[in-house]
């Protein structure tokens, strides 16, 4: 059934494995007499019988995913307004979007992109948010891009080679 489940979500990689187990454990004939004791009952031998062994079944499932187009995590910063401003009614978006990880191997790691950097624009699309770099990856897949980042106070241009999508 786990190759038959493997095939179904074209997985590369499966792993069945089982672990022993049995319904009555030491520990817990112990608790059923303690709990038969404080109650003052009997205990039923049928209760401290020992039962066959019993295993459970598991698997695990691996797949090779395509290397990623740019290969960054990104999220979108809002500036926190001063509380005491009743003028700022809301928080203040920052420009671009913030990298939170890099994967490595990946076009951006190569064009030495890294964690905590600003990503400002790809090409001619100026990111504002996560959605405007998903269409710009997508966009030049397979080309090599301009990128405009912030590092710190640095803005810095580089070119990032996407990968392309087979």
């Amino acid at each position: 059934m786990a190759l038959q489940h493997a095939k179904s979500i074209k997985a590369d990689t499966v792993l069945v494995y089982s672990k022993y187990g049995s319904a009555k454990t030491g520990s817990s004939k112990l608790a059923l007499i303690k709990e038969a004791a404080k109650k003052g009952g009997e205990i039923d031998a049928k209760d401290l019988v020992e039962e066959p062994p019993k295993y459970e079944y598991y698997a695990s499932y691996w797949a090779k995913l395509p290397m990623p187009l740019l290969g960054v995590h990104v999220i979108k910063l809002k500036k926190q307004v001063d509380p005491d401003d009743a003028d700022a009614a809301k928080p203040v978006e920052e420009p671009g979007l913030k990298i939170i990880a890099v994967i490595q191997e990946s076009p951006a790691a190569k064009a030495q992109i890294v964690k905590g950097d600003t990503l400002l624009k790809i090409g001619d699309v100026t990111l504002v948010n996560p959605d405007d770099l998903f269409a710009a990856v997508k966009r030049y897949a397979g080309q090599s891009v301009p990128v405009e980042l912030q590092r710190g106070e640095d803005e810095v241009k580089t070119t990032v080679a996407l990968n392309s999508r087979n």
